[in-house]
Parts: structure tokens; C-alpha cells; sequence
């Protein structure tokens, strides 16, 4: 079983939750809430592998991290 990296995010327009996994180009998915979102990529990322004759993959990943920066008033 190989492990993927994905990037959430959240449209506060829609209230949405999208993902993206960060080594395969193009595969996406959505939700309406955090908890569906897993097995939604888990899905998408199967389906994407199934139905690929050429999987791209983003080989230069390094990873996602999150950053505190102080705010200047």
C-alpha cells in the first residue's frame, strides 16, 4: 500500500472542503465536511491509478507545512 500527500482546503463562500493530491497531477475531489473528505481522495486517487495509462506524478514534492508569521499593525 503506498502513502499520498493531500492539501485541503476550504471555500468559505460554499462552506466546500476540497483536496489535492500533491503527487499525482489532476487528482481532485470535494466534500461538504472534513470527515468525507478522506475516503472521497481515497477514492479519487484508486480511481485515478485504475484509469491511467501514464500517471503523472509531481516528483518534487518536499511536503506542506504550516508557517506563523507575525502580523504588523
Amino acid at each position: 500500500m503506498d502513502k499520498y500527500s493531500i492539501a485541503i482546503f476550504k471555500d468559505t463562500e460554499t462552506n466546500m472542503y476540497y483536496a489535492e493530491c500533491m503527487e499525482l497531477k489532476g487528482c481532485f475531489t470535494q466534500a461538504k465536511n472534513i470527515e468525507d473528505i478522506f475516503p472521497n481522495m481515497r477514492e479519487a486517487i484508486e480511481l485515478y491509478l485504475e484509469n491511467n495509462d501514464h500517471i503523472e506524478t509531481t516528483e518534487n514534492f518536499e511536503g506542506i507545512v504550516s508557517l506563523e508569521v507575525k502580523k504588523y499593525a
